[in-house]
């Protein structure tokens, strides 16, 4: 049960189950879908301490485990909601408490239908007879006074010793939270956190302080309501690290980012930066301490981009982009509402009169998706050219196509191949479309003497806010390799026929403007033609003219 948190303590009364509950709470509201379980067997009560005793619901006690078998789905419907979260109660005034193997089957049957089960373990030592939980997360609360540090130090070395060798793998997995004593006047009797950390040889995650207005609405049967914001930061915390722990990962399936929890999680930060070592080192990338960032991608387009400790606080970070199972096209853009139907025609017109196109945008914009529909639309036997730093456009499903990647220095530093390199290659491979995937270096420069050098019908892509603001950033690149404004602008003036200005809001892409380049009053100029903001489109006086020009 990877996806299970049991939170314990030594002692009681040092805030486990409030730990508990806001913790459940931190992730539920952070996307997971989280179950709250009080396991304290020994006391008990969550229900009433969060003000929902009186709620329908089933809690420990009343639940048939036959052979340790439970439906989990059955099991979650029958369950009280707490402030969103499903909350399995123990109540041992009220019924029995249950055996420990029931205890476990509930754990093991919610854990199969949730993406992750907070546990209130209290002062049960569950841990001893509960195999499963042996893989759960721990989070062990601890009293920072000397007492506490003294039984907390006894339990840690009879809980290592229950589960044999204490490997990196299991210390990842296990966080301990200290928690200052009530009472005590500006922090007499607390021990310090270096302190408590070098004695229990182990670093103290977090820190709980007292909370007196959060103490005081539980006692007038208010519930559990914010935390004040030290406590709320120490929350945040401990839930970066278990969403780390779990293996949650971040997937953008066109609706925004959304968290997911993986089957079978990551062990830790070091099998997370393994992974990533080997992903580039399988796609030709070098990524070690040397070189802790690495951007790799396979000839069908899957780009990875992989950042490695200590950039990273630790592990790695990997993102990775999929192409579409389906290659785009105008009309799947179209049907989705990228654009409005009316400018079919014009985007089908750009391409068969070979019209140059810049399209810009941020990331995860669409940029590279336009790019590939418009492409789609070239005639057969025109020759087509792609120049990328990571092939993203590799699989272009057009039969005269030439692929062109960079390549990264060796252990010696020799033989890196730039887009610059790239694209004065192209010159010589008999181009009628010379694609680059992205400028945002001094490439650009390159590029532009292309356009300019009787080559049309190029297209790229260009991070820009705006239509408006992309002189200036053609501008700032121009500086990148050495030339000056000026020249810049002369050469982007007859570069590019049209800019298309891709956008993403809530999700759903969208060619948001269209414009071009004009040189006046000595200034390049970005003139916005038309917008869209995918209900109605506003367009300029030129925009008439500018379409019986471009048109199919």
């Amino acid at each position: 049960m990877g996806n299970v948190v049991v939170i314990d303590s030594v002692v009681a009364g040092v805030g486990t189950s409030t730990l508990a509950a806001l913790l459940a709470r931190e992730l539920s509201e952070r996307g997971l879908k989280c179950v709250l379980v009080d396991a304290d067997l020994q006391g008990g009560g969550l229900d009433v301490l969060l003000g929902v005793e009186n709620e329908d619901g089933s809690r420990f006690g009343e639940i048939s485990a036959p052979l340790g078998n439970i439906d989990g789905k059955a099991l979650l419907r029958e369950l009280p909601i707490w402030d969103g979260v499903p909350l399995l109660a123990c109540d041992p005034w009220k019924t029995e408490n249950p055996q420990s193997w029931e205890v476990q089957a509930c754990i093991h049957a919610l854990s199969q239908v949730r993406s992750v089960v907070v546990v209130d373990m209290g002062q049960w030592n569950g841990l001893q007879d509960l195999t499963e939980l042996r893989k759960a997360i721990r989070i062990t609360v601890v009293e920072l006074t000397v007492l506490g540090l003294a039984r907390a130090k006894a339990n840690l070395r009879a809980h290592h010793g229950s589960i044999g060798e204490h490997d990196a793998a299991t210390q990842e997995r296990e966080f301990l939270v200290g928690v200052q004593p009530r009472g005590t006047v500006r922090d007499h009797g607390t021990t310090a956190i270096e302190e408590a950390a070098e004695y229990l040889d182990c670093d103290i995650t977090a820190v709980i302080k007292p909370d007196a207005k959060l103490c005081s609405e539980l006692l007038e049967g208010l519930g559990l309501r914010k935390p004040n914001r030290t406590n709320a930061k120490a929350i945040a915390t401990l839930a970066d690290l278990i969403q780390e722990a779990l293996g949650t990962v971040w997937a953008d399936r066109g609706q925004g980012m959304r968290p997911h929890t993986l089957r079978v999680p990551f062990s830790g930060p070091q099998a997370i930066r393994d992974f990533a070592v080997r992903l580039c080192s399988q796609l030709g990338r070098r990524l070690d301490d040397a070189c802790p960032i690495a951007d790799a991608s396979t000839v069908e387009g899957v780009r990875v981009h992989a950042v490695i400790a200590p950039l990273v606080p630790q592990g790695a970070a990997i993102s990775i982009r999929l192409p579409d199972v389906v290659a785009p096209s105008l009309e799947s853009l179209a049907e989705n509402g990228m654009f409005p139907s009316g400018w079919m025609p014009l985007l089908e017109g750009f391409v068969e009169r070979r019209a140059s196109v810049l399209v810009t945008g941020g990331t995860g914009a669409g940029k590279t998706t336009l790019l590939k529909a418009m492409l789609m639309r070239c005639a057969p036997g025109e020759r087509v050219i792609t120049v990328e730093e990571v092939r993203e456009l590799g699989m272009l499903n057009h039969a005269n196509h030439v692929s062109l990647v960079t390549r990264g220095a060796n252990m010696e530093g020799k033989g890196a191949i730039g887009l610059s390199q790239l694209i004065c290659a192209t010159l010589r491979m008999r181009p009628d479309r010379i694609v680059v995937g992205e400028c945002r270096g001094g490439e650009i420069v390159d590029l532009l003497r292309a356009l300019n050098s009787g080559h049309r019908g190029g297209m790229t892509t260009l991070h820009a806010n705006q239509v408006t603001a992309v002189p200036s950033r053609l501008v700032a690149l121009g500086l990148l390799s050495g030339l000056n404004p000026q020249a810049t602008a002369a050469l982007a003036q007859d570069a590019f026929d049209v800019v298309l200005h891709v956008g993403r809001v809530g999700g759903r892409r969208r060619i948001a403007q269209i414009g071009r380049l004009e040189f006046a009053e000595g200034k390049l100029r970005g003139n916005l033609l038309a917008g869209w903001n995918g209900n109605q489109m506003r367009a300029s006086q030129q925009w008439p003219d500018f379409v019986r020009v471009w048109s199919r």
